[in-house]
Parts: C-alpha cells; structure tokens; sequence
C-alpha cells in the first residue's frame, strides 16, 4: 500500500542512484484530475529548475502498487532529466533514455484514465486494448462486458479486448 512517505522514499532512492538528490518538496495533490504526477519548475533565462514532484491522490488511493511505482519513476525520470540539463525534455529521446535507465516501462504521458478518475471514483471494472493502450472505466458488470467478444476498440478498432476487476 502506498502513502506520501512510501512515494517520497521509492522517489529519494532512484534520484539518489541516479546521481540527482531530490532537493525540492514531494506532495500529494487532491487538485490533479488530469493527470497522476507533474514535476513543477521555472525557468528563468533558458535554466530550468524543478520546484515540487506532486502526484494525483487519486492514483495513491485506487492505483495498483505496480501502477503507482512506475508513475513514481516515470516523474523520477523528469526530475533527473531536468536536474541533469536544466532543460524541459517532455517525453523526448534524452527523457525515455533516463526511463529506461532507472527501469521505468511507462516513457508516455501520464493522464487520468476512466479506470481513475476525479472524485476518487474507481470504477469497478476496466476494459483494456491491449494494442493501443485504451481504458474505459465500467461502473457495474453490465452486456457491454458480458459480451465483450461482439466489440471492438473506439480508438484503434481492435476486437482484442479484455476487462479486470478493478476491487
């Protein structure tokens, strides 16, 4: 189970390893909807400095540790990237470099998905493409998950798709 000093601790340990202490306050934020992590900074003149690391209350309270563990590294590994170059790296080249190096698989943005969403609403069930990554957050057990086989993915059009039971 997670909480801020288990994220702060997972957090401080890759940074450290990485050669880039963590100097700046690690919080969690109920006001994140969009998104489960952000690194803040400013830059003054070209030089970009990190501020705070705040990550989404709801990932903390419906994420599965696995989940949450890699959206740690994945703010990690802009944390890194900024205190390396001083410079915003999104999800460049130099940024999955840094993923791959401190061993984070999720080197894409890290938005909200139905399966979590704002209000701390979890949704009992996820579909999941497998080919594209899709989620959609089902409520209840209803036909579209009794028969799953007769649908295909509203993003890609993959008729893989799969559902877990989220609790």
């Amino acid at each position: 189970m997670y909480d801020l000093v288990r994220v702060k601790k997972e957090f401080n340990e890759v940074c450290d390893v990485a050669g880039c202490p963590c100097t700046v306050p690690i919080e969690i934020n109920s006001r994140l909807s969009t998104t489960l992590g952000r690194v803040d900074s400013l830059n003054t003149g070209g030089y970009v400095t990190p501020l705070k690391v705040m990550f989404s209350k709801s990932l903390i309270t419906t994420a599965t540790d696995e989940d949450i563990r890699q959206i740690v590294l994945h703010e990690a590994a802009h944390y890194i990237a900024i205190m390396r170059t001083h410079e915003h790296h999104g999800h460049d080249s130099y940024f999955k470099d840094i993923c791959a190096e401190i061993g984070c698989t999720n080197d894409g943005a890290t938005y909200m998905t139905e399966a979590i969403k704002a209000d701390d609403k979890l949704m009992r069930y996820s579909i999941y493409c497998p080919n594209c990554g899709y989620i959609k957050g089902q409520g209840r057990f209803t036909s579209l998950l009794r028969n799953l086989s007769q649908f295909k993915c509203s993003k890609c059009g993959s008729d893989e798709l799969s559902y877990i039971k989220n609790w």
